[in-house]
């Protein structure tokens, strides 16, 4: 195992981790979001309805990418800086990134979203509505496929990786460094819309299960990639097939989704991360027993 071990590499000390998250992820996001807030302030409204704010969606959506972005190059540089941590050591520890992983995940977690949406058509088709326009799908795919695994690798990279590392070499538990970056997952989307919209403790144990699953594979394959494919995915997919009112991505996918029940879409969720699992671990042969050990050099 070499990808917790990071935290043990004597650049663990408390302030780094400050510093990164203060000048390289909270200043990243408020300089990647300016242009938002220009156009929001052209127009009067500080909603996500940029059909309001008087934008193309998909242009929308890269204003959104864009304090990802901007977050993703300051981290980088600083964990590079203070802890003398390249990209692969954050992602696994090791000086070879890991595609195939990446790639397997994808198509695995994506083919449960496919199963998921079939269904879903098939007994209440009146809940969806087709919306296809290839003028503005077109775009949306090039947008979605380029800028979305960005943001979602950022968030495997700061959160899953180096949060982890760090909680790691502080706890040497592998156990603290699943759960902890997966709460701090969750808490970082409470200001989403749909939470918003359907309440806080009735969305959250979406994202909660999220985290808890894509903190969990990491540590069980020693590094992220596997979800960073995952999350990548999910968030393409959506982006490009399915949307709703109260979605965060408010893109011109093929398919809106009418009504939702938050709650059969947690349990939908569990369901679906369980069935995941169960084919990495297949995949993988992982030792479960390995959460038990401590991170020790």
């Amino acid at each position: 195992m070499r990808f917790l071990e990071q935290g043990l590499d004597g650049n663990n000390q408390a302030w780094k981790y400050i510093l990164v998250i203060v000048v390289g992820f909270v200043l990243g996001q408020l300089l990647g979001a300016l242009p938002f807030l220009y156009y929001a302030g052209q127009s009067g409204t500080q909603t996500l309805d940029f059909v309001a704010m008087g934008l193309d969606p998909n242009f929308g959506l890269v204003l959104m990418i864009l304090p990802f972005i901007m977050s993703f190059l300051l981290c980088y540089i600083l964990i590079k800086w203070l802890h003398r941590r390249g990209f692969q050591q954050v992602v696994n520890g090791s000086d070879n990134f890991r595609w195939t992983k990446v790639w397997y995940a994808a198509g695995v977690w994506s083919v449960l979203m496919v199963v998921y949406l079939l269904f879903e058509y098939s007994i209440n088709s009146e809940n969806f509505m087709f919306q296809l326009n290839w003028a503005s799908f077109l775009p949306l795919v090039v947008v979605a496929i380029l800028l979305i695994p960005i943001q979602t690798t950022f968030e495997e990279y700061i959160l899953r990786g180096y949060f982890a590392q760090g909680i790691a070499g502080l706890t040497k538990s592998r156990w603290v460094a699943v759960l902890v970056p997966g709460l701090v997952f969750a808490l970082l989307h409470a200001f989403n819309p749909e939470v918003e919209a359907h309440g806080f403790w009735v969305v959250m144990p979406q994202y909660i299960t999220f985290g808890f699953l894509f903190g969990l594979i990491a540590i069980l394959d020693d590094g992220i990639e596997l979800a960073m494919g995952a999350h990548a995915a999910n968030n393409v997919f959506l982006a490009l097939f399915l949307t709703n009112k109260d979605s965060v991505l408010q893109t011109p996918a093929i398919l809106e989704q009418l009504e939702i029940n938050p709650i059969r879409d947690t349990i939908t969720l569990i369901v679906l991360s369980i069935v995941f699992f169960f084919v990495l671990k297949k995949k993988y042969d992982w030792n479960m027993a390995i959460l038990k050990d401590k991170v020790t050099v």
